[in-house]
């Protein structure tokens, strides 16, 4: 049984450690990424410049389109270079890089706090906007309170436990003016 259980791990490694890398081991520009479209209820997503591969953040509803409370964000991948196969994160990736731990703060107004798993200084908040009534993903961007769109992770080489990140941009939308704002985090 022991021996059946270390080959189960090796190959899931194997498989994570083969998601991260490139088709062609170079790094694309990042004005070359698809934006991700067609997606209902897309709150935000994420990129990396190892590959073209993109983690949505989706708000989670049922069937009824009423808000899952218990998990109200779901984050999947779309492998654009695996012709747009939609997977879920690995637990690794949900426990180590990109998921979030979230809370209710306000449960009359439906507002969630939530932090990446990877990155706690900077917090999210998952609340309806009130100029459309819809859910939307604010922070502070630069100072400002914004509506996020999108997050570019700069990977240049590393390993798959310690990437060597040059930056992460948040890229998002004031709400007071609707400026675009980018603020660019190093390690």
């Amino acid at each position: 049984m022991e021996k059946l259980y270390k080959i189960v791990v090796t190959v899931l490694l194997f498989v994570m450690i083969s998601s991260f890398t490139t088709d062609s081991g170079k790094y694309p520009p990042k004005a070359s990424f698809p934006t991700p479209e067609g997606i209902d209820n897309m709150l935000f997503y994420i990129q990396r410049a190892k590959d073209y591969n993109t983690i949505i953040y989706q708000l989670n509803t049922d069937e009824n389109g009423s808000l899952i409370e218990e998990a109200p964000i779901n984050p999947f991948w779309i492998r654009y270079t695996e012709h747009q196969k939609i997977m879920p994160l690995t637990v690794i990736q949900q426990k180590f890089a990109y998921g979030i731990k979230v809370k209710l703060v306000d449960k009359e107004n439906e507002i969630y706090q939530f932090n990446f798993v990877s990155y706690k200084k900077k917090s999210f908040y998952l609340k309806k906007s009130k100029k459309d009534n819809q859910f939307h993903v604010y922070g502070k961007v630069n100072e400002k309170v914004a509506e996020l769109d999108n997050i570019f992770i700069n990977i240049q080489g590393g390993s798959f436990w310690f990437p060597k990140i040059e930056y992460v941009a948040i890229n998002a939308k004031s709400i007071k003016n609707n400026e675009d704002l980018v603020e660019k985090i190093t390690p």
